[in-house]
């Protein structure tokens, strides 16, 4: 009901908004024909073509907007602003791409300079009718014969914090009512009723009040709670909305999708699903560890060595078993940066000043070099070069006790590198904040994962190995 509403108001500014293009067309046309030589009335019907042109951008503009129209109302300069200015740049695009391909000789006639100077007047013309017209017009769209009286159903609390939604839509025609909350003046005006015990008491606020909507404010975890409203609801003729809690009862942002008839709900957004993508990652991967494996690794090796053996003689590979993907185990390459003599302490992490790590061993962790054999890994499919660290089996045990959703950062291929290394957390967690914020910047790479956050990581791991963070060791 209220995302129809909005539309509407958005679908016939829109339609206002093009009449006023197309007037504002022809008295720019006419405003400039003087200043060209040898122009005439017959200079005018192919003009047409790009009159049509100019309303297609503004079409494109309002379709390709139509997410935000429910902030038409919500007034500001920097609002309107950045509105007019994506009408103008669309319908720029699409009429300079009409002249670019216009073969009337007319065209030659017509600088470029003016249609800029065009679509300058555009943009002025739209942000001063944005500041005029769309109030207006939901005044006349949404009068007191069309007003939705609205009751809110549910706690206080979340009666309040709605408070300031409900009075950037009341524009829309929503007339609110119900019992005045407690508090100040503004407050007041957030109408609600706490709970319903019985249908009696609901249909007669209904009648009383000539409720036309009611705006649940929760959905309640009790089904006969919701019966009770969903049938009083339809009985009386008056339309539901529900305010959707579902990311409060799973503490967690959610998506919708429908497969094969079916509604379902998802926690998270997961690119890497998509074989695409997952095609696309693996192949930078392969380009990117075949050169370190062929050019780079064999010459740094025999360097690492020499010092191993000045050092800390021993093998010049640490092997060790990792939780990968699902975790899943595998076996990991590192060059060797502590004494081959560990014993029973080879699990424990790396701290500053680990008397484990031998002199080059400081150096190799502190500029990541220890990491490089593990573009072996990578080349054989089980690390992806950005992604999650991946962590010894027994540590992450211990993690997901300090974090319930620790266990979702293996939803994708460990990495060399990764969001929450380049944002500094690198080396020893000291403590449980440091996994609890580890983790979530795992889980907020899986989600909102891209080929440019990808290659973004890359560089600034790169910049970090000439400048290592404090938190390296």
């Amino acid at each position: 009901m209220i995302w129809h509403r909005i539309r509407g108001l958005w679908n016939a500014y829109h339609v206002i908004l093009a009449v006023i293009l197309t007037v504002l067309y022809w008295v720019f046309l006419i405003a400039i024909s003087p200043m060209i030589q040898g122009w005439s009335v017959a200079h005018y019907p192919p003009f047409i073509l790009y009159n049509v042109a100019a309303v297609v951008g503004l079409i494109i503009a309002a379709v390709r907007g139509r997410s935000t129209a429910a902030t038409l109302l919500a007034g500001g300069f920097v609002n309107y602003h950045t509105l007019a200015l994506k009408q103008t740049v669309y319908i720029g695009m699409v009429l300079l791409l009409t002249l670019a391909l216009g073969m009337e000789p007319e065209f030659r006639h017509m600088r470029i300079a003016l249609w800029f100077a065009f679509l300058g007047s555009v943009y002025v013309v739209f942000l001063i009718c944005h500041f005029l017209i769309p109030s207006r017009l939901a005044d006349q769209l949404f009068s007191d014969q069309h007003e939705q009286r609205t009751l809110l159903v549910g706690p206080v609390e979340k009666a309040r914090a709605v408070n300031k939604w409900i009075l950037d839509t009341a524009a829309f025609g929503f007339g609110w009512r119900g019992k005045p909350s407690e508090g100040d003046e503004e407050e007041g005006r957030v109408l609600h009723i706490t709970r319903v015990s019985d249908v009696s008491m609901l249909q007669r606020i209904i009648r009383h009040e000539g409720i036309r909507q009611i705006l649940l404010l929760e959905l309640p975890l009790d089904q006969e709670g919701l019966n009770l409203v969903v049938e009083t609801a339809n009985r009386a003729g008056v339309r539901l909305l529900v305010l959707n809690n579902l990311p409060e009862i799973f503490r967690h942002d959610i998506l919708f999708f429908n497969l094969h008839g079916r509604n379902f709900i998802s926690l998270r957004d997961e690119p890497l699903e998509d074989p695409v993508n997952r095609i696309v990652k693996r192949t930078v991967d392969i380009l990117m560890s075949l050169p370190v494996v062929l050019f780079v690794l064999p010459p740094l090796c025999l360097v690492v060595k020499i010092f191993q053996l000045i050092q800390s003689p021993g093998p010049l590979f640490y092997r060790q078993t990792r939780a990968g993907l699902s975790n899943l185990p595998f076996r990991i390459f590192k060059f060797r940066t502590m004494r081959a003599d560990n014993g029973d302490k080879a699990s424990k992490q790396a701290s500053a000043g680990d008397p484990r790590i031998y002199p080059m061993g400081r150096i190799l962790r502190k500029t990541s070099l220890d990491e490089i054999p593990q573009f072996l890994n990578v080349f054989l499919g089980h690390m992806s070069v950005v992604g999650p660290r991946p962590h010894m089996i027994i540590h992450n045990r211990r993690f997901s006790v300090v974090m319930r959703e620790y266990h979702v950062r293996t939803f994708a291929k460990p990495g060399i590198t990764g969001l929450a290394q380049m944002s500094g957390y690198r080396g020893e967690a000291k403590n449980d904040q440091d996994v609890v914020e580890r983790a979530k910047l795992d889980i907020k790479y899986i989600e909102d994962w891209s080929l440019p956050l990808d290659f973004w990581i890359i560089i600034n791991t790169f910049v970090q190995v000439f400048r290592p963070k404090d938190t390296a060791y």
